[in-house]
């Protein structure tokens, strides 16, 4: 049950892979997005030999007709206000427009990048992440 993959098959699997999410990621953004949800998740990367945890910055986009659309995936090296700042910068500079409203969680350093950013949209702090962290003080 099962295939199994020589190392060089894999890597070649992963160049192909690596530069179809680059186009994706480069892709013209021509529609507006009023709607913009943002998120970072973190996992284990190996870059160099050294395998480290780094941030994976999400960003969807929520059309007037409700769908979402994946708009960009970047590996940051972690969450600040810097990395979320240049996310958001390079969205912009594909052709981000017609935001008027963000969801996200409450990380201080991606609130600065949005108002420094997207100066003058909505921010709300997402439903999901504020359940957690509430769950967090409730004893079990």
């Amino acid at each position: 049950v099962g295939h199994a993959f020589s190392a060089s098959a894999i890597s070649a699997i992963n160049k192909r892979l690596d530069a179809s999410l680059k186009a994706f990621c480069a892709r013209k953004l021509k529609e507006p997005f009023p709607y913009l949800i943002l998120d970072a998740r973190y996992e284990r990367v190996r870059e160099d030999g050294i395998i480290a945890s780094q941030a994976v910055l999400i960003a969807i986009g929520v059309d007037w007709e409700g769908r979402r659309q994946v708009l960009a995936v970047e590996l940051a090296n972690r969450e600040s206000r810097s990395s979320w700042k240049e996310f958001l910068e390079a969205l912009k500079a594909r052709g981000l427009h017609g935001v008027e409203f963000v969801v996200s969680d409450d990380h201080p350093g991606l609130k600065k990048a949005i108002a420094e950013v997207l100066a003058g949209v909505f921010w709300q702090r997402c439903y999901v992440h504020f359940l957690r962290n509430a769950l967090d003080y409730v004893p079990r």
